[in-house]
């Protein structure tokens, strides 16, 4: 019955769930249609805005303007910006040929000063005479010489005159033959000095003579250049001037008829020009430049005017369509934010009952999966118990049959018997034997032992918790040991189904790391094996002074040294 009724209240809540989801479409469609239109009609008045400030903002020369008017300014600028260049490049290569000739007339000046007014075929001239004067000189010099040579080697007859030669002849001879040679040596060092003079004078003025030749080839060719490449400029910008050498005889005025040809030819463009701060060519480039950058700038302008003029309108259409979607007037653009504003609050109250209607049908989907769950449990469950119940009874039935062969396999199988006798009777005996001990002599440690394959594993507890064996104190594993030997003593005593007493148990040395309370523990529990007769005689070897004086013991044997003699005596007996 409780599914029923919840199954049943789950379905009215499904469908209250789709009329409100239907409903949030609807609602949420027309607000996004609102806010379409409300995002449109922001860019329209922003658009609108923009365009209004742009207008207000446009020079008062650019208003009225077309597009294609400014295109062809600006295209009359650039020419008239290339004229002018080109007229710059003129003044430049006239420039240079004025330098060039400048330079025509220093060279000549300088070969001039260089030969002294002479001509260079005058100076090498005067370089031939003076080489040909040196050679004349250098030549009577070579006959004095072998006059010279001949009268000093003559001995009776004169050389000169053929009379007879004597001393003071020869002196005479001699003497004039010396002053002509000084004389000649003079003369042929004076023309010497002549000719270097002349001739560096003539190599010097041939160097310039040869620059002069590669100066005036580059200025005639620069001036036919100049008539080939800026004729026209000449002709139509210079009309008085006929030619580039008269150019370069009144190049000063130049400058000026160019700029003026410049200046009239952007008056007949109609480009209007502010020429107070206009003297030169440059400055009337830069000027132009800059008003083209301006107009450059209006025409960009411009165009992005015209598209959003184009996109404003494009907008306005976009914006009464939209409106036409959605259903309202443009009366009602001033009223979108409040509409909504009412549409959103509406949301959020269907968004609500949306959000507690799912909330609900979940908590009723989990309840009833549950509840269907526990009913198929339960089915499986009354299933599973019927086989349950069939398998247990036949479970039960065979394991009792495998618990008997297992002990007759344990016990009659090879080295069976003594195993099982070892395994589950002497080690759990000895074991609960060992913890009495521990447990008699005051210690928190407990032994367990556990069967291996090759003997006994032996772990000790503490609390209930494994302890590593090597952690223990000194103490502590004589307390341990002693109840090993103790509990395996009265377990081997019990051998054979019938207690008997062992002859005797031997401790040596096994009171040292206890404290007096622990001795006294140990003492006790020997003298009860004793008393049970469990033991019949217990000899303890020790060094421990407090051992001795027990009352446990009937008798104390002192071993002691005499000599090179160990002895024996009862030093007390009970």
């Amino acid at each position: 019955m409780a599914l029923e009724t919840k199954e049943k209240e789950l379905e009215e809540i499904e469908a209250n769930l789709r009329a409100l989801r239907e409903e949030k479409e609807t609602i949420s469609t027309k607000n996004r249609g609102l806010r379409e239109v409300k995002a449109i009609y922001g860019k329209v008045e922003e658009l609108e805005k923009r365009l209004m400030d742009w207008r207000n903002r446009l020079p008062e020369e650019y208003k009225g303007i077309e597009l294609v008017e400014l295109d062809n300014l600006i295209e009359d600028m650039k020419d008239l910006v290339d004229k002018a260049r080109r007229y710059e490049s003129f003044l430049s290569s006239i420039m240079r040929a004025r330098q060039l000739r400048d330079e025509i007339e220093r060279i000549k000046s300088e070969i001039k000063a260089i030969t002294g007014g002479l001509s260079i075929e005058e100076l090498d001239n005067q370089v031939s005479t003076l080489n040909s004067a040196i050679s004349a000189r250098l030549a009577d010099r070579k006959r004095l010489e072998k006059s010279i040579e001949e009268l000093s080697q003559a001995r009776d007859k004169c050389p000169v005159c053929g009379s007879v030669l004597t001393e003071e002849h020869r002196e005479r001879l001699m003497k004039r033959y010396r002053d002509e040679m000084e004389e000649l040596t003079k003369t042929i060092s004076s023309l010497e000095r002549a000719y270097k003079d002349s001739k560096k004078r003539l190599d010097r003025a041939r160097e310039k003579d040869a620059h002069l030749r590669r100066v005036e080839g580059e200025y005639n060719n620069h001036i036919k250049w100049i008539s080939v490449e800026y004729g026209d400029i000449i002709t139509e910008a210079l009309p008085n001037k006929r030619g580039v050498e008269e150019v370069l005889d009144e190049l000063d005025g130049v400058p000026k008829l160019l700029l003026r040809k410049l200046l009239q030819d952007a008056s007949e463009l109609g480009i209007s020009l502010d020429i107070s701060n206009i003297s030169r060519i440059e400055n009337l480039v830069s000027y132009i430049q800059n008003r083209m950058s301006e107009i450059k700038k209006v025409r960009t302008e411009m165009e992005s005017y015209l598209k959003e003029v184009g996109e404003l309108n494009n907008m306005r259409n976009i914006l009464e369509s939209k409106m036409s979607e959605v259903g309202i007037s443009r009366d009602e653009l001033e009223s979108l934010d409040e509409m909504i504003r009412e549409h959103e609050s509406r949301l959020k109250e269907i968004e609500d009952s949306i959000n507690r209607d799912e909330k609900r049908r979940r908590e009723l989907s989990g309840e009833i999966g549950v509840l269907r769950s526990k009913i198929e449990d339960l089915r499986e469950m009354y299933a599973k118990y019927e086989e349950y119940v069939r398998k247990k009874e036949l479970l039960e039935k065979i394991k009792s049959e495998i618990e008997v062969l297992d002990a007759l396999n344990d016990i009659f199988a090879d080295r069976g018997f003594p195993k099982y006798f070892v395994n589950n009777v002497f080690i759990p005996h000895l074991e609960r034997r060992v913890n009495i001990y521990l447990e008699s002599l005051s210690s928190q440690f407990r032994l367990r032992f556990e069967p291996t394959e090759h003997g006994i594993k032996v772990e000790v507890l503490e609390a209930g918790k494994f302890r590593d064996i090597h952690t223990l104190s000194g103490g502590e594993s004589t307390v341990i040991g002693l109840a090993f030997r103790l509990g395996l003593g009265e377990v081997i005593s019990q051998l054979g189904g019938k207690s008997y007493t062992l002859d005797f148990m031997i401790f040596d040395e096994a009171f040292p790391h206890l404290d007096r309370e622990k001795k006294n523990a140990v003492l006790e529990v020997i003298d009860e094996l004793i008393k049970n007769n469990v033991l019949s005689q217990v000899i303890v070897i020790t060094h421990d002074f407090e051992i001795r004086s027990s009352q446990v013991f009937k008798s104390v044997v002192e071993v002691y040294r005499e000599g090179e003699v160990s002895r024996l005596r009862v030093v007390e007996a009970v």
